[in-house]
C-alpha cells in the first residue's frame, strides 16, 4: 500500500514538473518576466529616429508600474545600432542566444530590419511593428512579422497627388536615399505621376556616405523643380535644406513620415523645415490617452533627459555636420516618440489577451485577432496567416498629410 502511494506521488510530481517546465519553456518567458527586444539609431545620421525606441520603452515602463501583464513584468532589451545593418544583425543574434528574447518590437530602419528578418523568421520569433514603410515586410507575408507602418510608396503617392491636385505643381522631383527605403518612395512617386501621364522631373539618388549636396541643389535649381520629395535620413534632409537656402533655391519641400517630427527638426534646423509637408499616421483624437502618455513622459523622463528639446535651439546650421547631429541625440516628446508608443501598444494588447499562457504561437494568434484596434496610432486590422494575402500582416494603410508651421507646430492637411 505504501509503495503504491509513493508511486502515485511520484507520478503526480512528475506531471507537475512536466507541465510547469512546459509552461515556462517558451524562450524569453519565465514565471515573472517577458523579454522583448528592439533596436534603433540612438547616435549617427538617423539619431532622431531613436526616439521611437524610447517611446516604446515608456509603454513598457507604464505597464510594469501598473503590475505587469498577468503578473509578469516586461523586460525591454534595446540597443543602439547606429543605423548600421551589420551591427543590427550581430547584436540581434547575440541577444537571442544570450538573453533569450520572446519577441521583437519596433526596430528602426529599412536596411537594418532587412538584415535580421530572415534570421527571426527562420527561428519563428514574432516581430511586431518594424519601423519602416517598405513593403518587403509583407511581400510575401511571413507568419511571424506584423507590419504597422504604412507603405512608403503609398506615402509618396499621397504626397504627389496632393502636390498636383491641391497645389497645382507641375515639376515634381525626388531626392532619395539609394537603398530600399529611398527606392520605395521613388516607386510610389513614379506610379502616381504615371497615372496622370506625367513623369518625375528629376530623380536624384543619394549615397549617404558621399553625398554632394551642392550638386543636388544645382540640378533641382536648373530644372526649376516646384515640388521636391525628400526620402532621406534627418541628417541628409537637413543638409539638403541648408544647402538650398545658401544657394537661394526655394520649392515646396515634401517628405515621408520619417521626417515628420516637426518640433525637433524645426529647432535643430532653426526653422528651415517651416512649410514642409510630410506624411503622417499618428492619431491625435484620443486626448485622454495622449494626456496619460504625456504625463507619464514627464514623470519618467523629464529629469533624465539632460539634452531635451530646449537645447536644440543652440545648434547652429551654419556648418551643419555629423558632430552637431550627435549633439541632438537627447530624446524628446514628438512624432517619433509618439510612433514608438503606437508600435508598442498592440504588443501589450496581444500579451494581455494571452493570459498566463504566453507562448509564441498563442501570441501570434492573439495578434491575428486584433481588429479595429487603435491606441494613439493608426487603426490596426490583422487576419489569420495566408501566404497569398499580404494584407493579413499589414495592419494599416492609413496615411494623412501634415504641414510644419512656425515654431514646429503641426497643421493637418488631409484626413
Amino acid at each position: 500500500m505504501g509503495k503504491r502511494i509513493i508511486s502515485d506521488l511520484i507520478a503526480v510530481l512528475f506531471l507537475f514538473f512536466v507541465f510547469s517546465f512546459g509552461a515556462m519553456a517558451e524562450t524569453g518567458v519565465t514565471g515573472t518576466e517577458i523579454h522583448i527586444g528592439s533596436f534603433g539609431p540612438m547616435t549617427g545620421p538617423a539619431a532622431m529616429w531613436g526616439d521611437v525606441v524610447r517611446g516604446s520603452e515608456l509603454v513598457f515602463n507604464m505597464v510594469n508600474d501598473e503590475g505587469g501583464i498577468h503578473g509578469r513584468r516586461v523586460v525591454f532589451h534595446w540597443f543602439d545600432d547606429r543605423y548600421n545593418p551589420a551591427k543590427t544583425q550581430a547584436t540581434v543574434k547575440r541577444l537571442m542566444e544570450t538573453s533569450g528574447i520572446f519577441a521583437w518590437q519596433g526596430g528602426v530602419g529599412t536596411e537594418t530590419g532587412l538584415a535580421v528578418i530572415d534570421y527571426l523568421s527562420n527561428n519563428d520569433v514574432p516581430w511586431v511593428g518594424p519601423v519602416s514603410g517598405t513593403d518587403q515586410w509583407v511581400t510575401p507575408p511571413r507568419k511571424n512579422v506584423f507590419a504597422i507602418y504604412p507603405h512608403y510608396y503609398l506615402e509618396a503617392k499621397t504626397l504627389c497627388g496632393y502636390a498636383i491636385d491641391e497645389l497645382d505643381k507641375k515639376r515634381v522631383a525626388i531626392v532619395y536615399q539609394n537603398d530600399a527605403y529611398g527606392k520605395s518612395g521613388l516607386k510610389g512617386a513614379a506610379e502616381e505621376l504615371a497615372l496622370r501621364n506625367m513623369n518625375l522631373y528629376r530623380a536624384i539618388p543619394v549615397d549617404i556616405n558621399k553625398a554632394n549636396m551642392a550638386s543636388i541643389i544645382s540640378q533641382l535649381k536648373k530644372d526649376s523643380a516646384d515640388s521636391v520629395l525628400l526620402w532621406l535620413t534627418p541628417f541628409h534632409a537637413l543638409q539638403v535644406l541648408s544647402k538650398a537656402k545658401k544657394m537661394n533655391f526655394s520649392t515646396q519641400w515634401m517628405a515621408s513620415s520619417s521626417l515628420s517630427d516637426f518640433g525637433k527638426m524645426y529647432k535643430i534646423s532653426r526653422g528651415l523645415i517651416n512649410g514642409l509637408i510630410a506624411a503622417n499616421f499618428a492619431d491625435y483624437s484620443n486626448k485622454a490617452l495622449l494626456d496619460k502618455y504625456q504625463n507619464a513622459y514627464d514623470t519618467y523622463y523629464h529629469s533624465q533627459n539632460k539634452r531635451g528639446n530646449d537645447e536644440f535651439i543652440d545648434i547652429k546650421m551654419k556648418d551643419y555636420n555629423k558632430e552637431q547631429l550627435n549633439q541632438a541625440n537627447g530624446f524628446s516628446w514628438g512624432m517619433n516618440f509618439h510612433a514608438g508608443i503606437a508600435f508598442a501598444e498592440p504588443v501589450v494588447e496581444a500579451l494581455k489577451r494571452c493570459g498566463r499562457d504566453v507562448t509564441r504561437e498563442r501570441f501570434i494568434q492573439e495578434l491575428e485577432g486584433l481588429n479595429d484596434f487603435r491606441g494613439i496610432g493608426p487603426l490596426l486590422n490583422y487576419k489569420p496567416f495566408d501566404l497569398s494575402d499580404p494584407t493579413c500582416r499589414q495592419g494599416t494603410e492609413d496615411v494623412h498629410l501634415v504641414q510644419c508651421l512656425w515654431g514646429g507646430k503641426i497643421k493637418v492637411l488631409t484626413n
